[in-house]
C-alpha cells in the first residue's frame, strides 16, 4: 500500500531521479523509492496506480564530481655539463715519452623547462525538467545525466566549481628543481 501511495504522490510532485550503481531509482523525500520502470508505468498507464493523468513536473537531479590535474607554474631542470680535455705530446725522435693528461674544466649547466601540475576537484549539480516521453526513451538516468551535464559543461566550463586540493606533482625531479 505504501508503494501505491508513493507512486500516486509521484504523479503530483516533482520527482527526483537518482542513480545508484546502474539501476535508476525514483525517490520522493520522505516517501521512499521505486525504480525507473515504475515511473514509466505511471507515465503509460496512470490507471494502474488509480490515477487519471500521468505524472508531470518530473525533474532529474544530477551531480557530478571530478578529480583532475591542471598545469601549474613551470619549473626548470638543470643538468651539469662536463668538459674534459686530454693532451699529449709526441715527437719524431724516439725515447721522449709523455703521458696524456686529463683536465676537467668547469662549465655552465644545461637548463630545460619542465611542467608542474596541481590537482583539482570539480563539481556541478543540475536539475533537468523532463516529460513522460523523455522518461520512456531512457534506459537509465546515468547516461542521461552524463550526456546532458557534459554538454552543458563543454559549452560553459564555468558551470563546474573547481578548487585546488593542495596536492601537486613536480615533474622536475631527477637532478632538477621546481620553481614555485
Amino acid at each position: 500500500m505504501k508503494k501505491l501511495f508513493t507512486l500516486l504522490v509521484i504523479a503530483f510532485l516533482s520527482v527526483s531521479v537518482q542513480a545508484r550503481d546502474t539501476e535508476s531509482k525514483v525517490c520522493i523525500e520522505g516517501q521512499g523509492c521505486g525504480d525507473l520502470h515504475d515511473l514509466k508505468l505511471a507515465c503509460t498507464d496512470p490507471g494502474h496506480y488509480n490515477h487519471q493523468n500521468p505524472p508531470t513536473s518530473i525533474q532529474i537531479h544530477c551531480k557530478m564530481f571530478e578529480m583532475g590535474w591542471r598545469m601549474g607554474k613551470p619549473g626548470t631542470m638543470s643538468f651539469p655539463r662536463l668538459r674534459v680535455l686530454t693532451t699529449s705530446v709526441s715527437t719524431n725522435k724516439g725515447g721522449v715519452g709523455m703521458g696524456s693528461i686529463d683536465f676537467n674544466f668547469p662549465t655552465t649547466s644545461s637548463t630545460f623547462p619542465c611542467p608542474n601540475f596541481n590537482q583539482t576537484s570539480s563539481h556541478a549539480e543540475f536539475s533537468f525538467n523532463v516529460t513522460c516521453d523523455e522518461i520512456m526513451d531512457m534506459d537509465n538516468t546515468i547516461d542521461y545525466c552524463n550526456d546532458n551535464m557534459l554538454a552543458l559543461v563543454e559549452a560553459d566550463e564555468s558551470l563546474m566549481v573547481t578548487v585546488p586540493t593542495g596536492k601537486t606533482h613536480n615533474s622536475c625531479g631527477g637532478g632538477g628543481h621546481g620553481q614555485h
